[in-house]
Order: C-alpha cells, then sequence, then structure tokens
C-alpha cells in the first residue's frame, strides 16, 4: 500500500493515518487552521479502498484543485486542498514504507513480509504482493493492535475452508490461503505481543454535520477514525441505551432494532450485517472492532471498562 501524506506550504508533511486526520479549528484537531471562516471540525482525509479521500464536515467550504465539494471526494497525487487557512499538497509515496511486524507471506515464488497497516494479496499489479494464477479477489490484511486479521474480499479458502466475502477474523501463523490453483502461506516470528486492553477506559463520540469523530483510548494508547452517519447511529445506541442498561452492557437486538428502526422491518440478518460492517470500518480505520464490538447471543455491546469516560456530543 503506497503511503500517502499532506504536505503544507512550507513544505512539511503528515502522513494520512489509517482513522484519518481531522482539519479545523478545533484545538485537538491534527492540522490546525488560525482562520475564523474554517470550521471547528472541517475535513477529514483518510485512507479508503487504498486511496486517500477527503469527507468535508464543516459547515463551510472545502475546495479541491480550486473547486468546491459538499461530499465525499478521491483524492490523488499532487491534488491541492484547500480550507479557509491551509492549503495542502496530495503525496505519495509508492515505496509504503515499513513496518517490522514479524509477520510474512510466503507464495511458492515470492516471500514478503506484512510491512504496512493494510497488505494486499491479488492477481492484480497493484498489489502489495501479486501472485501469478491467483483467480480470485484480493485478500487483505489488517494490522491493528500488534494483532493480524485478515479481510476476504471474494471467495478464498483458508486452510481448506471456505472464507465467506466479508468475513474479518484473527490470522494465526502457518495459516493456508487458496483460490484457484495458487496458494501462500502465513508465517510469523515468535515477537513478544503486547497485552490486549479489556476494554476502553476512555470513549467520545463526537457527532459532525456528516459522520462523528471517534476517540477509543485504552492500554494501547489513543486511536481516532471518523464515522458515517450509519455507524455513528448504531455506536450511539450502544453507549446510551435505552433504561435499564448502561454503556458496556449487552443490548438485546430487539431493543437496538427498536431504538434505530422502530417499526421498520429489519430483522436479525440486517443487524449482524450492520454490527459486521460497523467492526470492519473500525478495523480499516486502525481500531480493532472485533476487540471493541462484541457480538453474541442476539445481544450486542461496547467493550468498555466498569469506570470508563464515556463521552457523546
Amino acid at each position: 500500500m503506497r503511503a500517502c501524506w499532506l504536505e503544507g506550504s512550507d513544505g512539511d508533511r503528515v502522513r494520512i493515518r489509517q482513522g484519518g486526520l481531522m482539519l479545523g479549528r478545533g484545538r485537538t484537531c491534527d492540522l490546525l487552521s488560525g482562520d475564523l471562516r474554517a470550521s471547528r471540525r472541517h475535513a477529514v482525509v483518510r485512507i479508503a479502498d487504498q486511496s486517500p479521500e477527503v469527507v468535508p464536515v464543516g459547515r463551510s467550504r472545502t475546495h479541491v484543485n480550486g473547486r468546491s465539494i459538499t461530499e465525499t471526494t478521491a483524492l490523488h497525487a499532487a491534488d491541492i486542498l484547500d480550507i479557509p487557512g491551509l492549503s495542502l499538497k496530495i503525496v505519495m509515496d509508492n515505496s509504503g514504507g515499513s513496518l517490522p511486524s514479524g509477520w510474512r507471506v510466503e507464495s511458492a515464488h515470492a516471500t514478503m513480509p506484512i510491512h504496512s497497516t493494510s497488505f494486499v494479496v491479488s492477481g492484480d499489479l497493484w498489489a502489495d504482493l501479486h501472485i501469478l494464477g491467483w483467480s480470485g479477489a484480493a485478500v487483505q490484511f489488517h494490522l491493528v493492535d500488534g494483532a493480524l486479521l485478515v479481510e476476504s474480499q471474494g471467495e478464498v479458502l483458508r486452510n481448506g475452508v471456505r472464507l465467506p466475502v466479508g468475513y474479518v477474523g484473527p490470522v494465526s501463523g502457518g495459516d493456508r490461503f487458496g483460490t484457484g490453483d495458487a496458494a501462500f502461506v502465513v508465517t510469523c516470528e515468535q515477537r513478544p505481543r503486547p497485552a490486549q486492553p479489556t476494554g476502553a477506559s476512555r470513549l467520545r463520540l463526537e457527532s459532525l454535520p456528516m459522520g462523528a469523530w471517534l476517540t477509543v483510548e485504552d492500554a494501547l494508547g489513543p486511536r481516532r477514525a471518523w464515522l458515517t452517519d450509519a455507524h455513528r447511529d448504531l455506536l450511539t445506541c450502544l453507549l446510551q441505551p435505552p433504561v435499564p442498561y448502561i454503556a458496556g452492557d449487552l443490548v438485546p437486538d430487539s431493543v437496538v432494532r427498536a431504538t434505530l428502526w422502530g417499526a421498520a422491518a429489519i430483522g436479525e440478518t440486517g443487524l449482524n450485517q450492520r454490527v459486521a460492517e460497523l467492526r470492519l470500518f473500525l478495523v480499516r480505520a486502525g481500531i480493532n472492532g472485533l476487540d471493541l464490538i462484541e457480538r453474541r447471543a442476539h445481544q450486542t455491546r461496547v467493550c468498555v471498562e466498569d469506570d470508563a469516560d464515556v463521552h457523546l456530543d
């Protein structure tokens, strides 16, 4: 995966992280504007489908190459992104950087370390690892909080068992993935893995005119991500459920459905899909959604510590 940067007029660069960078006047923004015309939370620049995009979330104008935008817009190398008080150029680095994870992909013709937080294996030339004869859709690996997760974007076999499209789950050293006549094995050096948190100690969900800005903090530190409206609504329901439930409780499906959709006909399958979409969205943003969002026995909860600081605004 290519590394993507925002470059200011002074030549300084900030790498676009998985969860996105917030631009605006707010003191906690990643890139600050001193122009009063800028919104406190003005725009999010994030990585989606291996490429950067900008999401205008404020009430004043955002421009790409001089054109005013009002919806999510793809960004390309050398594009100029302007908000009041900031002018930024999109810079892409094909080297993709290096991340010593200890995980490797081994095929009949190549061995390559999983060196980025989002690593794609497929038969396409644009992939991080191109495997001859790979006939299926891509397999994407996500390095999140010291764990390696796999996302199946097509019909793929793992250890002889077919993974459903859209599957996301943990990977173990020695797992074998294949499609058609092509296959590869994931191996891992023995490295100490960071202790996994039992739940978030701090969680803040800030609603925006478009979506929300999520901050999750635990023993591994803070992570941030922009959420869509649908993901924000589901997370809000789980963090502020109706009485007698509180944040961290397992909330029954019937309560979630009634709160979000009222009399609308949405069954268990529909809710399962929405929870899966939220977990995958978080994984792609660099937050382990499989650990944060627990789904079991027709109930769902956000895993937070008993005395967690949970704030919604």
